[in-house]
Order: C-alpha cells, then structure tokens, then sequence
C-alpha cells in the first residue's frame, strides 16, 4: 500500500488558515527552515484558548482508522495537543489529548477512528491559560492506520531540538 498524508498542510506554510477562539491569536514563525502554526493567548477567559485546523467537506478522511502524528511545542506553561471528531449527529468525540511540558517540544502520536458520516476532523493545540503562553504545531500526518503500521520504523524529533533549545 502507498502511504499518503491527506491533511493538506503537513508543513504549516499557510495553505491552510487555522481557527482561534476569543483571547488567542494565530500566527506562522519559522525555526531553522520548519514552519510552525502558533497559538498564543491574549486574554484568558472561561473556555480553553486554541488555534486549530478543521477538516471539512471533501477534506474529511472516510470511516476508518487513522493515525495522527505531529510536533508539539509550547512556552510560558503546559500546553495540549487535542484531536475531535464531528460524529453524524453534530457531537464532537474527543480523540485524544496529550499534555505538551512548558518549554519542550514533543512528537504527538496517536490512532484515532473516524466514524461514518463525519462531518469534520479537528486538530488542535491549546497554550496555557497565561496571557503571552505560546503552544505550537507543524509536520502534521494523518494517514490511514494500516499504511503507518507497515511503513514506520522510527522517526523522532529534528536533530536540532534539544532540552535547552525552544523552536523561536
């Protein structure tokens, strides 16, 4: 089977424009040539501050599982990597929800199941709730479970991510 990533921006490069809530703004910023779509808070309120991409329309992947992989980073507090799905009656399931440590650069993977009739897949990367708090993504993959299965072997952070180094 041929591997293929259908989320249309795996490289955060601005193909695709990504959705805040109230008290967070969304930009782009690159680290050694690797973009990153950045969440940062800039007021606190009652609900969880995010940025997230949506997948919609023809964009979203048919009933199945999936696998889900990404870079996390996030500073001035933990951050959150999150995943929903739109179940068929307009309810979104969570996927999962990974915690990302202030100050450190995670890779987030997980398979997620996509049921018939979803109307929309979201993946989402949630600062802490400190105004100036920054949580990032990029190197984005979703593909189907079975392809990853036979093709990973590995894969880890860019060589040029250490303890001490922040992606900006």
């Amino acid at each position: 089977m041929r591997r293929r990533n259908i989320f249309p921006d795996p490289e955060c490069a601005g193909m695709m424009h990504p959705y805040t809530n109230d008290g967070t703004r969304s930009d782009f910023v690159k680290n050694e040539g690797m973009m990153w779509m950045r969440a940062t808070v800039t007021a606190v309120g009652t609900q969880q501050n995010y940025a997230q991409y949506s997948l919609n329309e023809d964009r979203v992947p048919v009933e199945g599982t999936y696998h889900v992989r990404l870079l996390a980073h996030a500073e001035g507090g933990d951050g959150m990597a999150r995943c929903y799905v739109r179940q068929p009656n307009s309810t979104y399931l969570p996927c999962y929800a990974v915690n990302i440590p202030d100050g450190q650069t995670i890779v987030v993977e997980r398979a997620i199941k996509v049921p018939a009739g979803c109307g929309e897949l979201i993946v989402r990367i949630c600062p802490a709730a400190v105004v100036g708090a920054t949580a990032m993504m990029s190197r984005i993959s979703i593909e189907t479970a079975d392809t990853y299965a036979l093709a990973s072997g590995g894969g880890g952070l860019p060589s040029f991510f250490t303890a001490q180094t922040a992606p900006y």
